[in-house]
C-alpha cells in the first residue's frame, strides 16, 4: 500500500530495459491526467542512421490544435545532452538553417527533438491520451531527456496534485502525490509495481555481469537492487 507522498525509483543502466520501464510507466498513466511537460531527444544511433532531421523540433502544446514542426539551432543526440558534449559532427550552416518540412515530410526522417508544452491540458484538438501515446512511441524509438507528467487539478494556478517525472539526466523516476487531495492510490500503486517488477531481471543481470568479470557493472546493478529493497 503506498503510503508516503513520494517515491523515487534509479533507471536502469541498460538503454533497451530503460526505455522498456519508461513506456510501462506511461502505461499505467491514468486517462485522466491533463498535462505533460518536457523534451525527449533523438538517440545517437539514429543520427548515425541518417534517420534523424537535424535542428527540427515536434512540439506538442495546449495552445495548438495540432503538433507543429519548428526549426532550433542546438539540438544534439540524448547521448550528447546527457555527456555535455558539444556535438560538433553538425554543420554550422545547418544549425541556422534546418530543413525543416523538406527532410520531415518528404524525407520521412524522424525530429531531433519533440517539446511537450502543457500537451492535452484543456485542448480537445489534441487530448492528453493523443499526447501520452506520441510519447510513448518516442521512447520506444529510445528517444531520452526528460518528462513530467501530471494532474492539474487548479487551472488557474496550474498546480498539480499528481506527478511523475522521468529523466535521463539524473537516471529518476519520481512519483509524487498530494496526500490532502489524493484519497484512492490504486493507480499510484500500479506505477510503482510496473517498476519494481524489475528486481528478479535486475538479480540475473548482475549474475552475468560477476560471472563474464565485468565488475563494474555488477555493482551498479547491485546499487540499483539495493534502493529497490530499500523502498519496500
Amino acid at each position: 500500500m503506498v503510503r508516503n507522498t513520494s517515491f523515487h525509483y534509479q533507471l536502469p543502466i541498460d538503454l533497451l530495459k530503460r526505455a522498456e520501464v519508461k513506456t510501462r510507466v506511461l502505461d499505467c498513466i491514468p486517462s485522466n491526467w491533463n498535462s505533460m511537460e518536457g523534451i525527449l531527444y533523438a538517440p545517437m544511433a539514429m543520427y548515425e542512421g541518417a534517420q534523424v532531421a537535424s535542428g527540427t523540433r515536434l512540439v506538442l502544446s495546449r495552445d495548438v490544435s495540432k503538433p507543429l514542426y519548428k526549426g532550433v539551432k542546438n539540438d544534439e543526440s540524448i547521448e550528447d545532452q546527457l555527456s555535455g558534449k558539444d556535438h560538433e559532427a553538425k554543420n554550422e550552416q545547418e544549425k541556422q538553417t534546418p530543413y525543416v518540412n523538406y527532410d520531415v515530410i518528404f524525407k520521412s526522417h524522424f525530429p531531433s527533438s519533440v517539446e511537450f508544452h502543457k500537451a492535452g491540458l484543456g485542448n480537445p484538438a489534441l487530448d492528453f491520451l493523443q499526447a501520452l501515446k506520441i510519447a510513448k512511441y518516442f521512447i520506444m524509438l529510445r528517444y531520452g531527456g526528460s518528462l513530467q507528467i501530471g494532474l492539474i487539478h487548479d487551472l488557474q494556478t496550474s498546480k498539480c496534485s499528481q506527478i511523475v517525472r522521468i529523466s535521463d539526466y539524473d537516471n529518476l523516476i519520481e512519483i509524487w502525490w498530494n496526500n490532502n487531495i489524493v484519497k484512492d492510490k490504486t493507480h499510484l500503486e500500479a506505477i510503482v509495481e510496473s517498476i519494481e517488477g524489475d528486481q528478479a531481471i535486475l538479480e540475473g543481470e548482475m549474475m552475468e555481469a560477476a560471472h563474464r568479470g565485468d565488475f563494474d557493472k555488477a555493482i551498479l546493478l547491485r546499487t540499483e537492487l539495493e534502493e529497490i529493497k530499500k523502498r519496500k
